[in-house]
């Protein structure tokens, strides 16, 4: 088993995976970082919680209606 640390707006997660999956889980928990970023630009830091729910339903809404 594979483990790694993600780092989401200033703070550290450890997460395991399936091994030889950890570099594609960093590459994800990046592209999550990045959206929680901008998340935070928009709206301020609103806690890790509330910035998390809100990236996470926007790429959710990406991926129901790509357009």
């Amino acid at each position: 088993m594979g483990k790694v640390s993600l780092n989401i707006n200033g703070r550290a997660y450890g997460l395991g995976c399936e091994a030889g999956e950890e570099e594609r889980l960093m590459r994800l928990g990046q592209r999550l970082d990045a959206r929680v970023a901008k998340m935070a630009d928009q709206f301020g830091q609103i806690g890790d919680l509330r910035l998390l729910v809100m990236a996470g339903i926007t790429l959710l809404d990406e991926i129901e209606d790509p357009e």
